[in-house]
């Protein structure tokens, strides 16, 4: 699966616009062929619904979506500056140039309005977080290979050009 060049193209507005959207995001994610299951997680100015893909791959040829997938939607309405303008743009650069078998792969983004649209791999399964809710703590031996796997990604991303 390849992720679209098109990673966050501006549709509509300014990407720091702060005019509260006029459509819902399940109105917008419909235009573009998703339709919202349920639920996933959500944070102070964000939100993770999982969804299906409806469209047929002739219908959309500039990306191959898996059927199922998961999309994080940010509000910058609500976002502050500091996360728009720092960590938002590093997450959308460096995200979809992730490639580990243990990191949830960006397909594509988008943003219309005042949101950002991330679609991503879904995992059934959840993270790791929701994992350790539902069954425990994990054994020392477990949670070594975990924090091996993490920094190994990073000391290579870092490393990459």
């Amino acid at each position: 699966m390849q992720v679209c060049k098109s990673c966050c193209e501006q549709t509509q507005q300014h990407p720091l616009s702060t005019k509260r959207p006029s459509a819902t995001y399940r109105a917008v994610l419909a235009q573009h062929g998703f339709l919202i299951k349920d639920s996933l997680g959500a944070g102070s100015y964000s939100k993770v619904k999982h969804a299906v893909y409806t469209k047929s791959p002739r219908v959309s040829s500039h990306c191959n979506y898996p059927h199922e997938v998961a999309i994080k939607i940010i509000d910058r309405s609500i976002a502050p500056k500091d996360f728009q303008e720092r960590f938002l743009p590093r997450e959308l650069n460096f995200w979809p140039n992730l490639s580990h078998p243990n990191i949830v792969k960006m397909l594509q983004c988008f943003s219309e309005e005042n949101r950002v649209y991330m679609i991503l791999e879904f995992v059934e399964r959840g993270d790791a977080l929701r994992f350790i809710q539902t069954n425990g703590a994990v054994s020392e031996s477990t949670g070594k290979i975990w924090v091996y796997q993490v920094s190994e990604l990073l000391t290579r991303e870092v490393k990459s050009p």
